[in-house]
C-alpha cells in the first residue's frame, strides 16, 4: 500500500517541528494505515501518479490518481489517530462538518 502523504507532511499537519523526531516511528506507521482506510472507504484503487495508473494494464474501472483532497483526508486521519490513541474516550467528540466524511464522499463509489 503506497503512502499518500510523507512523514514531513504529516508532521506539518500535527504542528510538530521537523527536528522533533520523538514520534516519527509512530507517525510513520499511521500514514500507510490511513492511506489504506481511504482507499477502502472510496472503494477504489488509488495510484500515486497518472503514470502508475497508465502502466497498470489491470487497473480497475474506477481507479483514480491521488489528489490533494484525498491527501487532506489522509492528514486528517493521521491527526485524529495521533491525538486519540485509544479505542475509547471519556470525551465527547463531535464530527467537524466538511471534514473527513465530506472529502471521502466526493470520491466514494457505492458498492453494488
Amino acid at each position: 500500500m503506497p503512502a499518500f502523504i510523507t512523514l514531513e507532511e504529516a508532521k506539518q499537519q500535527l504542528n510538530i517541528e521537523e527536528s522533533d523526531t520523538l514520534d516519527d516511528t509512530y507517525i510513520a506507521a499511521l500514514i500507510p494505515a490511513a492511506s489504506e482506510v481511504i482507499e477502502r472507504e472510496c472503494n477504489r484503487k488509488i495510484y500515486l501518479t497518472q503514470e502508475e495508473l497508465d502502466a497498470d494494464s489491470e487497473a480497475p474501472e474506477y481507479a483514480m490518481v491521488l489528489n490533494e483532497t484525498l491527501k487532506l483526508a489522509c492528514k486528517l486521519t493521521v491527526g485524529h489517530w495521533f491525538n486519540n490513541r485509544e479505542a475509547t474516550s471519556e470525551l465527547t467528540i463531535k464530527k467537524v462538518p466538511l471534514s473527513y466524511d465530506y472529502l471521502i464522499n466526493l470520491y466514494r463509489i457505492p458498492l453494488a
